[in-house]
């Protein structure tokens, strides 16, 4: 997540729409859902290669893909992302047909799809309660240039929240994660749980408004 987070902001100044450009327009890029499959588990201190490029403009979002390859040049990690342009005085999201295409354009830097589909809107099977398992109080290194909690920490929240018998003896194969809300410093969260269908469902509220979303699932 963190790879990823930077490789997309150093993938746009490239391209000329990032930070650089966006922040004295009043604007900031903001991840709204993610979607990353792990084809084979990236070891510690493996060789790798992640690439990631721009999918253009869709009704809503921006997309941009991602893709580690081990030293073997096998593929590790495919993965898909939605992005929004934030104005940052209203804290206001900017839909992306107001977005000039000479700043962003809406056409793909590459045709190629690392996963088929968008990143989706996560659902909780109906009929499935979320229990209240944990809470976080949001502080200073939660935080990023945005002065909100940073995107990566969600999912490291969501992994605490699981069994750690699960994580210990099986490999991730998705993780899917949806960011709604800000959660804002001194802030406390409530990370609420539930397991249905073979996945694991773990959501974060701030006085009952759902902050984020994450479904996991493992390899068996």
């Amino acid at each position: 997540m963190e790879f990823a987070q930077q490789m997309a902001y150093d993938g746009a100044d490239i391209l000329g729409f990032g930070e650089k450009k966006m922040i004295p327009l009043g604007a900031a890029w903001i991840l709204a859902r993610m979607h990353f499959r792990y084809v084979r588990t990236p070891l510690r201190d493996e060789d790798v290669t992640l690439k990631t490029w721009h999918k253009g403009a869709g009704p809503i979002f921006f997309r941009r893909d991602f893709e580690i390859t081990g030293a073997d040049g096998q593929t590790e990690m495919l993965g898909t992302s939605e992005w929004i342009i934030m104005d940052i005085k209203q804290r206001k999201m900017v839909r992306t047909s107001a977005v000039d295409a000479s700043l962003v354009p809406a056409t793909p830097q590459s045709e190629a799809d690392a996963l088929s589909e968008a990143a989706p809107k996560i659902v909780v099977p109906k009929g499935v309660e979320m229990v209240k398992i944990a809470e976080h109080k949001v502080l200073y290194t939660d935080i990023d240039i945005n002065q909100h909690t940073n995107n990566t920490r969600y999912i490291a929240w969501a992994m605490d929240c699981l069994d750690e018998a699960l994580t210990r003896d099986h490999d991730v194969s998705d993780v899917y994660i949806n960011f709604n809300r800000e959660a804002k410093p001194q802030e406390v969260v409530d990370l609420m749980y539930a397991e249905a269908d073979g996945a694991f469902y773990v959501e974060g509220k701030v006085d009952g408004i759902q902050v984020f979303i994450s479904k996991i699932t493992f390899k068996q």
